[in-house]
């Protein structure tokens, strides 16, 4: 694909997203917050979906991993449960 093409489509992407969220949402906000939800753990999207958190709330404990050593998918996956609760505190 040519520079010409994304620079294109960019432009495209930005007019409906102004369109659609009377421009609420920017190019920059769509490509860092939006893009990123098919990499999201499934628990996570399962929550969001739910509507228990928003979009923003999710980022957080989508990035709880188990890639640290001696850290396991299970206790991985309770840390993310607790994470959205903590919203409610405070």
């Amino acid at each position: 694909m040519e520079p010409e093409d994304l620079l294109r489509m960019s432009a495209q992407l930005s007019h409906i997203l102004d369109r659609e969220t009377s421009a609420h949402i920017s190019f920059a906000c769509f490509v860092d917050h939006y893009l990123r939800l098919p990499d999201f753990p499934s628990d996570v999207i399962e929550v969001l979906e739910k509507g228990e958190v928003n979009l923003f709330e999710a980022e957080r404990p989508a990035h709880v991993t188990s890639q640290r050593p001696g850290v396991t998918a299970c206790q991985t996956k309770r840390t993310r449960a607790e994470i959205p609760s903590s919203y409610l505190i405070g």
